[in-house]
Parts: structure tokens; sequence; C-alpha cells
């Protein structure tokens, strides 16, 4: 999974319409995918990184996935700077737009 992020994770953090940094995005999913096995959220992430790249789900669907990965993984690069703690409550960041 981590090859195929490196290889189109990009394409879909550049989806992103709102002021996360996309590289510092992209760089985490590459860090939390190596090192996060003892996440709480761990499963969901990989889950929304692996089809996030999964072009056979339909596009709103598709965006959909892509956002709310930008968003957790925004959430979490925030906690992490606000507290140190990159562990804690799992976070929920789902979008209420399209």
């Amino acid at each position: 999974m981590r090859n195929a992020w490196i290889a189109q994770g990009r394409l879909v953090v550049q989806e992103d319409n709102e002021a996360w940094d996309q590289d510092a995005i992209y760089k985490w999913r590459l860090n939390f995918l190596d090192a996060g096995t003892e996440d709480l959220d761990y499963g969901t992430i990989c889950h929304l990184v692996y089809h996030s790249r999964n072009y056979h789900i339909p596009g709103r669907g598709l965006q959909r996935l892509r956002l709310e990965l930008i968003d957790m993984a925004g959430a979490r690069i925030a906690r992490e700077a606000d507290s140190g703690d990159p562990e804690g409550e799992p976070i929920s960041t789902v979008r209420t737009g399209p």
C-alpha cells in the first residue's frame, strides 16, 4: 500500500480545495503507513488510503473518500503539532458538503 501511495498519493491530495498543506499531508500518510499500526485510527486510515486510489468507485464517492482522508490527516497533523501526542482518541472529520 505504501508503494501505491508513493505512486498515486499526490493525485489524491491534489483534489483538495481546502487550505491544508498538501505536501505535509502526503508525507504524514507515508510516515503513518510505516509506523501507525498501534494507532486507534490505523484501520480506518488504511482503508481510506486504499480506496482513495480506486478509480472504479463512482466520481462523487471517490471524491468523498479522498476528502475524508485529507481531513483526517490534516486534523491529526494539527493535533500532533498542538499536543505533541500522535495517539489519543480517534478523530472523525467527515465533511458535510459534497
